[in-house]
């Protein structure tokens, strides 16, 4: 097994996933300039910030070699300071809509090619916010592009990696489809409370 082949499946049997998702609140509000406001961004952090506190015990495990340059703690840190700047002080985080699971190098590999592989759009999104929306605080996307620069390299060392120890393809994907399914139910979450707590 190869890590390109193992990518070739996970693009192909998330598609549908990661599809949704884009057309799920809040995040079907970006780049709609006449809808996107500073509540719906808020929301849009809200629900990364759920996901990649779920994700930091799994990111967690695996060895620095294998994360290369991500710092899971980061983006965490860097949506509480975004929020900080869009909502009141001493907002209880919100929790992810997926149940806890134990922590597995699949899992681990899972969340991560889902952070990775969506930092690619940070630069996008940071791009349409400098242009639309110049004042919004957007410390976390403009780390995510940074980081979307590390995805070949990222796939490279995995690669290597999986040559001497493999992994199910299977377990990976249906992790990966869960925690896309999981953002989609944390956003929606949130507009039926028609709130915004961090």
């Amino acid at each position: 097994m190869n890590m390109n082949n193992l990518f070739s499946y996970l693009k192909e049997n998330t598609y549908q996933g990661h599809r949704a998702l884009e057309r799920s609140y809040p995040f079907n509000t970006y780049f709609k300039a006449d809808n996107f406001n500073a509540v719906h961004y808020a929301k849009g952090l809200q629900t990364l910030g759920a996901f990649h506190r779920y994700c930091l015990p799994f990111c967690a495990s695996l060895s620095p070699s294998l994360r290369g340059e991500f710092d899971p703690q980061l983006p965490i840190q860097l949506i509480n300071q975004d929020l900080a700047a869009l909502l009141p002080a001493n907002q209880a985080p919100i929790p992810f809509a997926m149940p806890a699971q134990k922590v597995t190098f699949a899992r681990a590999l899972a969340c991560t090619y889902v952070i990775l592989g969506s930092s690619m759009g940070g630069n996008v999104i940071r791009r349409w916010l400098k242009s639309h929306h110049p004042n919004m605080p957007m410390d976390y996307y403009s780390a995510m592009a940074s980081l979307g620069e590390t995805w070949p390299q990222w796939q490279q060392t995995i690669n290597t990696y999986l040559t001497t120890n493999p992994v199910s393809y299977d377990d990976v994907g249906e992790m990966a489809k869960a925690l896309f399914l999981g953002l989609q139910m944390t956003g929606d979450g949130l507009r039926a409370r028609g709130d915004a707590t961090r």
